[in-house]
């Protein structure tokens, strides 16, 4: 699904298996865990939120606070 600004993609089994396993084991939330399995799956390679450590990498997704002065 495509919005005005945006990619929306599916939260599938496979992503909430992936979320349980590998992102848990990170020491990722579970919401979290599920944020960054989407991105995983999803060959997404930057997320930019300010909800994770800045710069952080799992798995080859780095977490990026776009807020974070220089």
């Amino acid at each position: 699904m495509v919005s005005a600004r945006a990619v929306v993609l599916p939260l599938t089994g496979e992503i909430t298996t992936l979320a349980l396993g590998r992102g848990l084991d990170a020491g990722l939330s579970f919401w979290d865990a599920l944020v960054w399995a989407t991105a995983h799956a999803n060959k997404i390679d930057v997320v930019y939120t300010e909800d994770f450590t800045h710069d952080r990498v799992v798995d080859g997704v780095r977490f990026v606070d776009p807020f974070r002065s220089s």
